[in-house]
This record gives C-alpha cells, sequence and structure tokens, in this order.
C-alpha cells in the first residue's frame, strides 16, 4: 500500500479475529475464537477523503488508484455487486 495512491476502486481483504473464553465449567481455561474477514478500500484504509488522495496521485503523478508498474492488484468491485461504503451496510 505505501506505493500506491490510496483509492476507492483497490480493495484489501482484511481480517481481525477475537479470542474470548469458552462458557461453562468443562470448559475451564479453554478459548474459542471468532474471525471477521472483510474486503476494504485502500481509501477507507488509509483514512483518508478522496480529496486528499487525488492531492497525493497529483504529487507522485500518478491517477488515483494507480500504483507503482507491476504494483499489487487492479481496481475490483466488492464480491456481491456491494458498495465500496463501509457505513453502506451489508446484506
Amino acid at each position: 500500500l505505501a506505493e500506491k495512491v490510496p483509492s476507492d476502486t483497490d480493495f484489501e481483504e482484511v481480517a481481525v479475529i477475537v479470542y474470548f473464553p469458552k462458557l461453562g465449567a468443562s470448559y475451564e481455561g479453554e478459548k474459542d475464537a471468532l474471525m471477521i474477514k472483510a474486503r476494504l478500500s485502500t481509501l477507507a484504509i488509509s483514512s483518508r477523503t478522496p480529496q486528499e488522495a487525488s492531492q497525493e496521485a497529483a504529487a507522485r503523478g500518478q491517477s488515483p488508484g494507480s500504483g507503482a508498474p507491476g504494483s499489487g492488484t487492479g481496481g475490483s468491485p466488492p464480491p456481491g455487486g456491494g458498495s465500496s461504503n463501509p457505513a453502506a451496510g451489508s446484506r
């Protein structure tokens, strides 16, 4: 991500794992886990506004969403045709 200007059309897969104790006397000392996966736009991950990303792209001589030659993945839409806006909610 350091070489690419953040974009709302480029996505990264992220995951958060939460560990918690199992309930019940027979599980004393054991833990369980919950993993949450999502695809977030690089713009959301960078916590920049679209205007800030455009200014950074102009300063680097790139168009928003383009990176250095051969760097990473292109802009693909989120799975299921969802919105790139994390505040838009899910199905």
